[in-house]
Formats: C-alpha cells, sequence, structure tokens
C-alpha cells in the first residue's frame, strides 16, 4: 500500500528559476576559469622572425661581449654564459643572476667608460649582445636585462638603491636550440 504524492491544486507549474540560477552559476564558472587558463598562458611569448634583421657593427675601440641565456621549461633554472668567464650551470636563477651582476661589475670596472649627460650615470664603451634560445621564458630575459641595467637587486628582485652601473648598449638576437 504506497501512498500516491500528489500536488496541491494550485502548484500544477514547476517553477524553473532554481534551474535558470543554475545554468548562469556554471556559465560564470567556466567563463571565470576559461579566463585563468588564458592568462597562464600568455608567459609562452613568440617572437616573430625578423625579416629585416642587420648585424650592427661595434664603434672602434669599444668591447664586444656575447652574453648567452640558455635554458627550457620554467622547471629548468635558465643557464647564462658570458665568453669562457662565466657559466651558471646548476646554479638557482638568483644565483646565477647574482654572479652575473659580480662579472658585469668587474667588466665596467676593467672597460673605458663615458659620462652620460642625461643620467650622470658612467657607461661602459661595451656592446652586450644577448643571444636567447627560443624557449626561454620572457620574464628570465627580462631578469637579466634588469640586471644589466643594475636596476634590480639579484638577490631579492626589488630596485636598486645607489650607485649603479648600468650597461645600456645591447643587441638582441633570438636562435633555436635545435640548430645547434
Amino acid at each position: 500500500m504506497r501512498r500516491r504524492f500528489s500536488l496541491p491544486a494550485g502548484d500544477d507549474e514547476i517553477d524553473l528559476v532554481p534551474l535558470i540560477d543554475c545554468v548562469f552559476l556554471l556559465l560564470l564558472f567556466f567563463m571565470l576559469c576559461g579566463q585563468l587558463s588564458v592568462s597562464e598562458r600568455a608567459e609562452h611569448i613568440t617572437v616573430p622572425p625578423a625579416q629585416s634583421a642587420q648585424l650592427i657593427p661595434t664603434p672602434d675601440r669599444w668591447r664586444h661581449e656575447v652574453l648567452n641565456v640558455g635554458g627550457g621549461p620554467r622547471e629548468l633554472a635558465v643557464r647564462l654564459r658570458l665568453g669562457s668567464t662565466l657559466d651558471t650551470a646548476g646554479l638557482s636563477q638568483s644565483d646565477a643572476l647574482t654572479r652575473l651582476r659580480h662579472m658585469l661589475d668587474r667588466l665596467h670596472a676593467f672597460s673605458t667608460t663615458y659620462r652620460d649627460h642625461a643620467s650622470g650615470l658612467e657607461i661602459p664603451q661595451v656592446v652586450m649582445e644577448l643571444r636567447v634560445d627560443a624557449d626561454v621564458p620572457w620574464r628570465a630575459v627580462q631578469a637579466v636585462e634588469q640586471v644589466l641595467a643594475d636596476s634590480i637587486d639579484p638577490l631579492t628582485g626589488l630596485g636598486k638603491v645607489g650607485a649603479r652601473r648600468p650597461f645600456i648598449h645591447l643587441t638582441f638576437s633570438v636562435r633555436d636550440p635545435a640548430d645547434g
């Protein structure tokens, strides 16, 4: 003897408001999750190949140094190589940037400089060529550029206060690591 449930006489219609609320909440949820995944992919910037690349000659009596920035996915530390004097293989990013800054300070001390009248800084007569592997994250390249400009403390990543020894004459190239 089962008892049948029956609706009262005035409630023959089904209320769709809770169903519509659930659909809109699901729609909002997926729209927000989709936005987060798009913002995470923003770091993977692909630089189009240069169609007007040209070799920039180094002025007479200026030094030309090559800084290789290599590495791979985000999990691996970026490897910096400056001639035969600096190789940061196996070091953390902050240790690698600190060593780079020490090498740049030594290079600045032994280079001929000129005074920049706009900033009042002593600028070395060095053209620094950055050769970056295409799979290095752009954030790591920016950190290297900030260390070259001597605008951050490599250990903390915070803005630098006090005397600066920037390298401002830069050339930049990107290479495919598969090219050897």
